[in-house]
């Protein structure tokens, strides 16, 4: 039987230009796909991974142009898998350690809009985009 997208041999997808700002994401099959940030958002790439493979995403993170890698709190309890993938994929890349946990739930709800927003393009504040 062969095997399926998801436990298929990951093979990465490193497209990020080194010195420059990026984006990243991890799936489920241990595969890592960078890019530069300019050139789709996190939702996009991740949509179309998974309606091509069935692949889904596990962590979205952000590379700084050191190589440094940033990821949103959501994502705590995979930053082992994080480091392990990226350390096989790309070891130019090196995961910080994630900031200090948010004091406030109102400042941790509007943190949590953003990302909704920086990743997949949806409003922060629900209303309808205007043209």
């Amino acid at each position: 039987m062969a095997d399926s997208p998801t436990t298929a041999p990951a093979s990465h997808a490193l497209w990020r230009v080194p010195g420059a700002h990026a984006k990243g994401i991890l799936y489920e099959s241990g595969r890592v796909h960078t890019w530069p940030e300019d050139e789709a958002s996190h939702g996009a790439i991740a949509r179309d991974h998974v309606g091509r493979t069935g692949d889904h995403p596990i962590v979205c993170f952000l590379i700084r142009p050191d190589g440094a890698v940033t990821y949103g709190d959501r994502y705590a309890q995979h930053a082992a898998t994080l480091r392990a993938a990226l350390r096989d994929a790309d070891p130019a890349l090196t995961v910080v350690a994630p900031r200090a946990p948010v004091r406030s739930a109102r400042d941790d709800a509007a943190m949590a809009a953003l990302c909704r927003w920086l990743e997949f393009g949806t409003p922060v504040t629900g209303a309808p985009l205007r043209g």
